[in-house]
């Protein structure tokens, strides 16, 4: 990622536990870009509730739900008045925080939030964790060849999903490289229950034989549109592949996946795409800044989003939108 670029002086990385242990296991199982080093930072990890002091600012993390575990909202204090970034978030996961960091926020009488729009201006598809675990379900107890599954190796809450669904339907789970490294890494995690290679899942490279002889007996997570595994094994006709993740939205990924749809369509295998999105609904997000609307001319900064517009067409009358410039500087 971007930090393996920071330059060589002291510089501090302060991320969760969980954030810094999928970190190191993606950079110990991709290819080592030559610009890619990590040996010069120092990171500190921190919990919800940490709070950390430069010069003059205070910045608080608060944990929120999102696809990823071990994600963050920042308070951030300033001589000028408080700031909230909310960082990536959703409401409808598994994962409950103790603290609502919204409503912190309007305790904190903050004078701006920046906030994430991913899901404004687009058709969204409002599904939970449990409406995915039933879909997959009523998909793939109709198949009678090799499960695959696509999805984000760092989305844990994904992978308990589908090992539930492997349950119900007397399926042994097979994770790829990606996913193993992962759970490997955040293996004890306290409160994270992540499935434990060897007993909850099994390892690619171990039953690769055992799968081709009997593809009806597992489901096989992927991740990345990955064709190896699919060239590698040649499913029967009647396997379903499931994308369990966003659809490619960059140029290079949406190569990689229309490689992949034409292997799958040669296979004779059926493909469905079936998530829960990491970010809030459009719902969540009108819900979750109506607990800030009585803060008096709160400034409101939508960013990750490709409809600044429409965010602010939904809030306007609520609050100062203000559509972010780049290069441009911002004072509360």
């Amino acid at each position: 990622g971007m930090i393996t670029t920071l330059p060589d002086e002291n510089v501090q990385i302060y991320t969760g536990e969980v954030s810094h242990r999928i970190i190191d296991s993606k950079l110990k199982t991709r290819r080592k870009r030559k610009f890619e080093k990590v040996e010069h930072l120092e990171f500190k990890t921190v919990h919800s509730g940490y709070r950390v002091s430069i010069d003059s600012i205070t910045v608080e993390f608060q944990a929120v739900d999102h696809s990823i575990p071990g994600s963050y909202s920042l308070i951030v204090e300033t001589s000028s008045g408080s700031i909230l970034y909310v960082g990536d978030f959703r409401t409808h996961g598994v994962f409950k925080p103790k603290t609502d960091v919204f409503k912190l926020a309007l305790n904190r009488q903050v004078e701006a939030v920046i906030c994430e729009g991913t899901n404004i201006g687009q058709l969204s598809s409002p599904l939970s964790e449990k409406d995915v675990e039933n879909s997959m379900v009523r998909i793939l107890s109709e198949c009678n060849s090799l499960a695959i599954v696509d999805m984000s190796p760092g989305d844990v809450d994904r992978l308990r999903t589908v090992c539930k669904v492997a349950s119900t339907l007397n399926r042994s789970i097979v994770v790829t490289k990606r996913h193993k490294a992962v759970l490997e890494a955040l293996l004890g995690v306290e409160d994270l229950n992540v499935p434990e290679v060897g007993r909850d899942v099994l390892n690619y490279e171990d039953v690769d034989e055992k799968l081709r002889r009997k593809p009806s007996e597992y489901v096989l997570c992927t991740s990345f549109y990955n064709l190896r595994e699919v060239v590698d094994l040649s499913p029967p006709p009647g396997s379903v592949y499931v994308l369990s993740s966003s659809e490619p939205f960059e140029e290079e990924t949406f190569i990689a996946f229309k490689r992949l749809q034409n292997w799958l369509n040669l296979l004779g295998a059926e493909a469905y795409h079936i998530h829960s999105s990491g970010h809030a609904y459009p719902w969540e997000l009108r819900r979750s800044l109506m607990t800030l609307r009585e803060l008096t001319d709160l400034k409101l900064f939508p960013v990750h989003t490709e409809y600044p517009e429409a965010f602010k067409s939904m809030f306007k009358n609520f609050f100062n939108v203000i559509i972010p410039i780049r290069g441009a500087c911002y004072t509360i």
